[in-house]
């Protein structure tokens, strides 16, 4: 499990961010919170691939670059159990998507304090987005699918 940490542990010293662990009972806390608002029925194994309600997945394997024109406060990045416990606390005006290109993982997590979006990355380089960020996100990507239109 230490593999996602030291990574995060890496990405932080070579981009000189800010990253702090959260306790044990608060990353709980939030993941308790995130399965209880955002997974329809027993989350899965990957909570990705649970029944996330109110969401929408982008098949775009570069729709994470986009996270910082939704994202602009503290942000929790977590992962399913099986990889990572540790929950990792990011101060805002720092760029997610430069951290999740640093840190080069596919499934991850992403949301604030309040719980008011989730992210998900899953292991087919998807990105589904709920809560607040679903409806941002579909229109985001629609935008995207129009202008590759347009250029092929």
């Amino acid at each position: 499990m230490n593999y996602i940490k030291e990574k995060i542990l890496e990405a932080k010293e070579a981009l000189r961010y800010e990253i702090n662990i959260l306790s044990t009972e608060e990353s709980e806390r939030v993941r308790a919170s995130v399965e209880k608002k955002y997974v329809k029925g027993m989350p899965a194994l990957f909570l990705w691939d649970s029944h996330l309600t109110l969401s929408y997945t982008s098949s775009n394997k570069n729709s994470w670059q986009w996270l910082d024109e939704f994202i602009h406060e503290e942000t929790i990045l977590f992962f399913d159990r099986k990889r990572e416990l540790d929950f990792f606390q990011i101060p805002k005006n720092q760029s997610i998507s430069k951290l999740i290109e640093e840190l080069n993982i596919d499934e991850f997590y992403l949301t604030n304090q309040s719980l008011d979006y989730l992210f998900a990355g899953t292991d087919t380089a998807n990105l589904i987005a709920a809560g607040s960020a679903c409806d941002w996100f579909e229109k985001r990507d629609k935008e995207e699918q129009e202008r590759l239109q347009k250029v092929n």
